[in-house]
Formats: structure tokens, C-alpha cells, sequence
């Protein structure tokens, strides 16, 4: 004869319970990294796009001037190319958007039609190039050779502020004489949808600003946020040397 048993009811009960409780804190557990990772790959789209316009911003500031080898086009660029008739940077101030011009000399090849101007220097055509950055109802554009303009960033632009630096290392807001200007720097926030909080504090950073000097002196306006609940705001500097030495 047999002496094993069954569970007893209490006892099956129990078990349930406890499997109940395991199986909560699973399901728990998974629902919290599934948000964990919803909110990193958000922050990761969004650093990903403000990346994206610092490089366009980056490489479009170091077209700005005109350099060439061919003395006809240098003794073109030394009458006709100057700080008055063609400014290489052009900056609307407005705080806290800044309105952003850079222009450019291209040799050779068709002038696109929505260039500025196109002279035939030697045996080959200079163009007069230009790509315009703006803020408008909170997103920012960019125009190239005046044609239709593009947002390149779905999210609310806090601030887009030009500031400059000269040929001794120092930054201001103040643009330097024409030839002691030798690079220029473009401060982005921006203010992203998100699930929590992650736009608190005071800004800009002084982290952000390390290299270039305070925000005063740059000419950037402070923010506070104190709720930032909803809110991710990420922040950028863009600093280019102007290598080009026939800029003006």
C-alpha cells in the first residue's frame, strides 16, 4: 500500500499564491525595462538628430570665404570679394534665435539658380554661394541658395545663438574687425517630448561652455526650468575655425 499524498487544498493555495507573486514581480520588472529602454532610445533619436545638425552647421560654417590658387581669382577676390559685399558670416541677432548666413566662393562647374552671383574670372565661373540658418515658430531651418527651406529638427529650438572668436583665442558675442575673425561658434538647445524628466536645471551648462567662456560673454541668455516633467533638453556647441585665409 501506498502512503504518498496529494497537495492538500491550503497547500495548492499557498503554492498559487507564491507563483501569483513571482509572476507579478516579473511582469513588473519587465514593464520597467521595456520603459527603461523606450526612454534611452528616445534620448538616443533625439541626440542622433541634434548630432546630425551640428555637422551640417560644422561643415557648412568651414566653406565660409573663398580660396584659390589661380592669380586671376585672386586679384578678383582682392576687388570685389570683402567684409561689405560679401560678408563670409552674416548674423541677424535676436536672442534667443539667431539668424545665420554663411557664404562661400565655389569654382567651376554650373552655378546652381538659386546662387547669388556668378562671375567668369580666367576660364572658369566663380560662384557666390549661401546657406541660411533660422528659427521659425520654434523649429530650425536651413535655406540653401535661397531655395525652399528645410526643418532640420522636429523638436523646439530654446536657443540658437552665434558667437565669435579672434585671432588671439577669444570668444565674445561681439564679431571682431573683418581680418581678426577666425572662428565662429553656434550654441543649440533643444526641448524634446519624453517620458520623464530629464530638461531640469539651469542652462547653458557651464560644462557645455568650458571652452569658449561664460554665457555673458557669449552673449547666451539663462534658463531655468525647475518642472521638466514630459521634457528632455539636450544641448550643443559648434566651434569652426575659418581656415580659409581669402575670406575677406
Amino acid at each position: 500500500m501506498s502512503n504518498r499524498r496529494g497537495f492538500t487544498l491550503v497547500e495548492f493555495l499557498v503554492v498559487m499564491a507564491i507563483a501569483g507573486v513571482l509572476f507579478a514581480a516579473l511582469l513588473n520588472s519587465l514593464v520597467v525595462s521595456g520603459r527603461v529602454h523606450d526612454r534611452q532610445s528616445a534620448r538616443d533619436r533625439v541626440q542622433a538628430d541634434v548630432e546630425s545638425v551640428a555637422l551640417s552647421l560644422a561643415t557648412d560654417l568651414g566653406r565660409a570665404g573663398f580660396l584659390s590658387d589661380d592669380p586671376t581669382a585672386v586679384t578678383w577676390l582682392a576687388q570685389n570679394w570683402s567684409a561689405t559685399s560679401y560678408p563670409t558670416i552674416r548674423v541677424a541677432s535676436g536672442a534667443p534665435y539667431d539668424d545665420l548666413t554663411v557664404r562661400w566662393g565655389a569654382e567651376g562647374g554650373d552655378c546652381p539658380s538659386g546662387a547669388e552671383a556668378s562671375y567668369a574670372v580666367g576660364g572658369q565661373t566663380i560662384c557666390i554661394r549661401s546657406v541660411r540658418y533660422y528659427v521659425s515658430d520654434g523649429r530650425l531651418y536651413r535655406e540653401l541658395d535661397e531655395a525652399d527651406p528645410v526643418e532640420v529638427l522636429p523638436y523646439t529650438v530654446e536657443a540658437f545663438q552665434v558667437f565669435y572668436g579672434d585671432r588671439n583665442g577669444t570668444w565674445s558675442s561681439t564679431p571682431p574687425a573683418s581680418v581678426l575673425l577666425s572662428a565662429v561658434g553656434v550654441y543649440l538647445r533643444v526641448a524634446a517630448p519624453y517620458e520623464g524628466e530629464a530638461g531640469c536645471g539651469t542652462y547653458p551648462s557651464s560644462e557645455v561652455l568650458a571652452a569658449y567662456g561664460s554665457a555673458s560673454t557669449l552673449g547666451i541668455p539663462q534658463a531655468t526650468y525647475g518642472t521638466c516633467d514630459g521634457v528632455l533638453r539636450l544641448e550643443r556647441v559648434v566651434g569652426v575655425g575659418l581656415a580659409n585665409l581669402q575670406r575677406y
